[in-house]
């Protein structure tokens, strides 16, 4: 399984995935098959060279292929899901990074507000005296008394 969790892995294993479904077997035969046995297929198919595989008996090398093929379809399908959940989480991770970024912005930007609002009101007023900066800055709780 791919270590990334990129949605380029994720359409790999979509691919893969497909390759494996469009083999011309229908997942209806499988369920035919005891699940026992097309496992006992497996593990053997597992232990087992490509050789060896060529030299069975037509109607064995067919089931086992069918078996490892059903096998290797179901493993994809949980790894794409597995690989889904962690993109979903890791997205989820990055939102909340950023909402809590940006709150903490918002409260730091407060007192930038409030030193804006102290210039225009600053830059209105008729006289720039020291009275009427300190009046201002009371008025906006720059200053306490």
């Amino acid at each position: 399984m791919p270590e990334a969790a990129t949605p380029m892995a994720l359409l790999g294993l979509i691919e893969r995935l497909e390759a494996v479904r469009l083999s011309c077997l229908e997942a209806a035969r499988g369920h035919r098959v005891h699940q026992v046995r097309l496992a006992q297929l497996v593990r053997e198919a597992s232990r087992t060279t490509v050789q060896n595989v060529a030299g069975f008996e037509r109607q064995r090398r067919q089931a086992t292929l069918v078996a490892v093929s059903f096998d290797l379809a179901a493993d994809l399908t949980d790894k794409a899901i597995e690989l889904f959940d962690r993109l979903i989480g890791a997205m989820l991770r990055k939102a909340e990074a950023r909402r809590r970024d940006f709150q903490g912005h918002q409260r730091e930007g407060a007192p930038l507000r409030e030193r804006q609002s102290w210039l225009r009101l600053s830059e209105q007023s008729p006289a720039n005296d020291k009275w009427s900066v300190c009046r201002l800055s009371l008025e906006c709780g720059l200053l306490e008394l």
